[in-house]
């Protein structure tokens, strides 16, 4: 997961979990006697609790406030804003030059 996370603009700190609650969560999500898959859903609310914008590690020390980290579903739609800014700024398929054809040539 540190891997991954070291492509986005967060990291995690997982002082911030209490241990408690991440074993909880962690043997709620292990198969079940009704379920026999894992579900990643308890452990949501860990990876949220304990992830935290790159600069937080930074200034962890600092006196100063930090500011409230966004919730899943705040950076969840921030992150849906930028697709749909992106597919409005991206211009439409046109078809080949040359090419009018849309379907299949059968060889011809």
């Amino acid at each position: 997961m540190e891997h991954v996370a070291e492509q986005t603009p967060y990291t995690f700190d997982f002082a911030r979990v209490d241990p408690d609650v991440w074993n909880h969560a962690s043997e709620m999500s292990r198969p079940q006697n009704d379920r026999l898959w894992i579900d990643p859903t308890p452990l949501i609310p860990v990876f949220e609790q304990a992830t935290q914008p790159r600069g937080y590690m930074l200034n962890r020390d600092t006196p100063q406030p930090m500011p409230e980290p966004l919730t899943l579903a705040e950076r969840l739609a921030g992150r849906l804003k930028d697709l749909r800014a992106e597919q409005l700024n991206t211009p439409p398929l046109t078809p080949e030059a040359g090419h009018t054809h849309s379907g299949p040539s059968y060889g011809r």
